[in-house]
């Protein structure tokens, strides 16, 4: 599997927590567009059908973990992101 980016591991978890792509963009202040952008490229990196089947996917393979987990501070261009 190709290794996934820091953005498309912070757009993933944003869907993995119901985040629409609008939401996610307005979190993480980038256009709506990017961020089904790096969608596609997660769910073709993943082989997912959709994004739903992504986080699916992202969960029986470790990449997503349960919340109770610890999960690191991501930080993508001065912008912090942490798991809610």
């Amino acid at each position: 599997m190709e290794r996934l980016t820091k953005r498309e591991l912070v757009v993933l978890e944003q869907a993995a927590r119901g985040l629409s792509a609008a939401q996610s963009g307005r979190e993480s202040h980038h256009e709506e567009q990017t961020i089904k952008f790096h969608r596609t490229h997660v769910m073709r990196k993943l082989g997912a059908k959709n994004i739903a089947h992504a986080v699916a996917l992202a969960y029986k393979q470790g990449i997503l973990r349960n919340a109770s987990e610890r999960v690191p501070v991501v930080e993508i261009d001065g912008v912090r992101f942490e798991p809610r």
